[in-house]
């Protein structure tokens, strides 16, 4: 059937407003709702398989320390305090000592004091390390809390010690060790000058026993 010589009528302005009505009220919402679930759906997909953890503003969090060299080291270092959310999704972080650190999200872990029951005190494990806050000028000590993993280590106040002997422990141990690294290099340096006479009584015994066969030769030559 050929419709070359057919003719075609324009719609009607009324005809044109129903079809605008009509895509309006079903159409659009149709495909408005399906482009939602679709997101929703792949959203809910990536929430699964990537987890999102967002920091309050305040909240005191552990930072993975990057320049850990052993696995005895502490994984993560602080605490540090959440000072906001940059719009790249990197938190400010401020440290003990009031300086800034830039941290991505992945790199945090929150902070949990370890359970201490009301009107006890919770019982260190070891010292780690010493330090002195520039902030409030005291002695602060990093403390690995007994029956805690390294994540809950603090750094403690000289004052916050119930009992210094953790303390004087920790200066023993580094007197030790400072003795037995002093002792090593008083030996070296005496293997050393040791080592330097024993070269220089055999270059003289060298000199004195060419000395004494040039005299022979010339003795003989007299003779």
């Amino acid at each position: 059937m050929s419709y070359q010589h057919s003719e075609s009528e324009a719609p009607s302005e009324s005809e044109i407003q129903k079809r605008l009505d009509y895509m309006t009220s079903m159409v659009y919402p149709t495909i408005q709702k399906l482009s939602e679930n679709h997101i929703l759906k792949e959203a809910s997909k990536f929430n699964k398989s990537n987890k999102l953890t967002f920091f309050q503003q305040g909240a005191q969090v552990m930072v993975k320390d990057e320049l850990r060299t052993s696995k005895s080291q502490p994984r993560y270092t602080g605490p540090f305090t959440i000072l906001r959310r940059n719009q790249g999704g990197v938190y400010v972080l401020q440290g003990p000592d009031g300086s800034i650190y830039n941290r991505p999200p992945h790199a945090l872990k929150l902070f949990r004091q370890p359970a201490i029951n009301p009107g006890k005190s919770a019982e260190v494990g070891n010292i780690l390390d010493y330090r002195l806050n520039n902030i409030t000028n005291e002695d602060e000590y990093l403390v690995k809390w007994k029956n805690q993993t390294h994540s809950c280590n603090s750094w403690v106040s000289i004052k916050d010690f119930d009992n210094h002997q953790p303390i004087h422990l920790y200066w023993k141990r580094l007197h030790l060790d400072h003795n037995q690294q002093t002792s090593t290099s008083q030996f070296n340096n005496l293997l050393k000058r040791k080592t330097t006479s024993l070269i220089v009584t055999l270059q003289l015994d060298r000199v004195q026993t060419r000395g004494r066969t040039r005299s022979r030769a010339h003795t003989k030559r007299n003779h």
